[in-house]
């Protein structure tokens, strides 16, 4: 009988997964940061236009823009390696980043309620990177 094996999810994919993640929330920062000061809150179909202005002239948009579309080729890498199904889930981390960054550098308030929910997230991406080192046998 051939001895199980264990599958494990490389420290690469796991250290990609997080460098895309953490860069991921710093776009979504400069996203937010530029759109605030574009002060255009209320955005309709009769604005939409010089609000696409607007955002396509911004810096912290446009940076923002370019991290998202670096972080695509993150991505492809790491679903030419890592089934959907682990690193997909394992993206949650971001959940953690963003609303960390957000408090920082935006002075948004976290409510109690909201970092029970991002425990519960953090939980959930654990357990889905555990089962990514799952036991097999052969048939």
């Amino acid at each position: 009988m051939t001895p199980m094996r264990k599958n494990n999810l490389p420290v690469s994919m796991i250290a990609l997964i997080i460098i895309m993640m953490a860069s991921e929330s710093i776009a979504q920062i400069f996203m937010k940061t530029g759109l605030n000061a574009i002060g255009m809150n209320n955005i309709s179909f009769s604005n939409f236009a010089e609000f696409a202005l607007k955002s396509a002239t911004s810096l912290y948009v446009l940076l923002g823009l370019l991290i998202f579309f670096l972080n695509f080729f993150i991505w492809i890498t790491v679903l030419s390696r890592v089934d959907l199904s682990i690193a997909f889930p394992i993206c949650g981390i971001s959940y953690i980043f963003v609303p960390m960054l957000a408090m920082i550098f935006l002075h948004e308030t976290i409510s109690p309620m909201r970092w029970a929910g991002i425990i519960l997230i953090i939980a959930g991406v654990s357990l889905v990177a555990k089962s990514a080192q799952v036991e097999t046998m052969p048939l």
